[in-house]
């Protein structure tokens, strides 16, 4: 045999014999149940840790819940394909495909990006009721001490046109900037925002800027500061709601009065007297 079918031979073998080592250690793994690890941190769009993110891996039972540092950790995921989601009420739904193998810890850094809900347009051609029912129960609760309430009457004796002046007066409301995004606002010191309700449909579960909403069309608000206080209809999924809830209610709609002609005037005797009023009117 020739050095160069030697040569041949022998890397051959080598190769063929890493590949048979390989493919036992994989074999040794998956046979004792060593599955593969996923660690991570979830960042919002602006680099802040974002707590309490369900991140788990589809079509498994692997799942677990970003700490207050935003980190997680998933362990024992079978070998192969996987999809990592991580969600949040408030946030879009980051998905991202990966491969793995038995015994391997990977790193995978989760941005998400904040939710802005588009509602459709809707064409009301029956006129409103003034009373709007769906204000009863933020009257009915203003009449109690359970939270703080906003009332219509505190608006109109407003000299600002901003809710969040409003909101500071009201006792362990603390308000705050956020970076180039308006004001961030926390009740009694507590170390996240609290859910915001914008006429009984939740609005954000992250910062929001309460001074977007022209105060103008706000009819009431009413400000919890904890879990304790919130009434059922406020309550978030997963404790959301354990950093306070803020419901804001929009001004209801008031039709115009219809103005009616002079007593004895048809409906085009009136239009006919205006019309003529300018030219028989005495000059000074």
């Amino acid at each position: 045999m020739t050095n160069w079918v030697r040569t041949l031979a022998t890397s051959g073998f080598f190769a063929s014999g890493l590949a048979v080592a390989e493919s036992g250690l994989t074999q040794l793994a998956m046979a004792q149940g060593v599955g593969a690890t996923i660690v991570g941190v979830v960042r919002d769009s602006l680099g802040d840790a974002v707590p309490d993110v369900e991140v788990r891996v589809l079509g498994g039972g692997v799942r677990s819940r970003s700490d207050s540092r935003g980190a997680f950790r998933l362990s024992g995921i079978e070998a192969g394909p996987a999809t990592l989601s991580a969600r949040r009420l408030g946030y879009e739904e980051f998905t991202r495909t990966l491969r793995l193998r038995p015994g391997e810890t990977i790193r995978v850094d989760v941005v998400l990006s904040p939710r802005i809900g588009v509602l459709d347009s809707v064409r009301v051609k029956a006129p409103r009721d003034p009373s709007d029912s769906r204000l009863a129960g933020f009257r009915a609760r203003s009449r109690t001490n359970a939270g703080s309430f906003i009332t219509r009457e505190r608006i109109d004796r407003a000299n600002s046109a901003d809710l969040s002046d409003l909101l500071r007066e009201l006792p362990g409301v603390r308000i705050g900037p956020i970076r180039n995004q308006g004001r961030a606002i926390r009740i009694r010191g507590a170390p996240c925002p609290p859910l915001v309700f914008v006429d009984g449909s939740p609005a954000s579960a992250g910062e929001f800027d309460v001074d977007i909403i022209d105060l103008r069309s706000v009819e009431g608000v009413e400000v919890y500061a904890g879990a304790t206080q919130v009434p059922p209809e406020f309550m978030g999924p997963r404790d959301l709601d354990g950093c306070g809830v803020i419901a804001i209610w929009s001004r209801p709609a008031r039709p115009r009065p219809k103005r009616s002609a002079e007593p004895g005037a048809g409906p085009h005797e009136s239009e006919r007297a205006l019309a003529q009023w300018p030219s028989s009117r005495t000059p000074l």
